[in-house]
């Protein structure tokens, strides 16, 4: 396993967030801002709950099998058709 987490791995699964939920810009500036924070978690903005990142779950180095938002283990389709990694909140 690589070090770095990869950049799509950042996406969430769509069967645990999907692209078309009106929050999901939302949810992944809170992520990708946590992210770039070097946070583990972030508050979701829909229940207000602490989400940990794909980060921090990449960083732990396995799958625990909880069914995570952001799990990079896990396989399936990511993110909107197409969609490219979101850039960081503060990036230019």
């Amino acid at each position: 396993m690589s070090d770095e987490l990869p950049a799509l791995r950042r996406f969430p699964l769509t069967a645990r967030l999907d692209p078309g939920h009106p929050s999901y810009a939302l949810v992944l500036r809170a992520h990708e801002a946590a992210v770039a924070a070097d946070l583990p978690t972030y508050p979701d903005p829909l229940s207000g709950f602490e989400v940990l990142t794909a980060a921090e779950l990449w960083a732990r180095g396995f799958c625990c099998d909880s069914g995570c938002r952001h799990c990079p283990f896990d396989e399936g389709p990511r993110g909107p058709e197409g969609a490219v990694p979101p850039p960081c909140p503060d990036s230019d």
